[in-house]
C-alpha cells in the first residue's frame, strides 16, 4: 500500500489491472481499512489483510472455482479463521 497502516496489521495490495492505479485504488484502500480498524481500536488482535485488484476475467475464474459461479462478481473474501476478539 503506498501509505503504511497505523495499526500493528499485515495489509499487502497486489494490483493486476492498470485501471485500478489509475484510480489510485491503494489511497482508497489504506484509508477505508484504517477506518474499519479504527472503529475496532484496542479490541481487534492484530491481523492480515490482502487485497487483489484484479480484472473480470480473473474474478471470474476465482469465483467458479471457490463459489461455482461462472461469472464475474464485485468482491470476493475468505475468512482465514475465527476473529479472535479480546473482552
Amino acid at each position: 500500500m503506498t501509505e503504511p497502516s497505523e495499526f500493528p496489521h499485515r495489509v499487502s495490495l497486489v494490483i493486476e489491472d492498470q485501471r485500478w492505479e489509475d484510480i489510485q485504488l491503494a489511497d482508497i484502500a489504506a484509508e477505508a481499512i484504517n477506518s474499519t480498524l479504527r472503529e475496532y481500536d484496542a479490541n481487534l488482535i492484530p491481523c492480515e489483510i490482502h487485497l487483489l485488484a484484479t480484472n473480470d476475467e480473473t474474478i471470474q475464474k476465482l469465483n467458479s472455482k471457490f463459489r461455482n459461479e461462472n461469472k464475474p462478481t464485485n468482491v470476493l473474501s475468505w475468512q482465514s479463521g475465527e476473529l479472535p476478539f479480546r473482552n
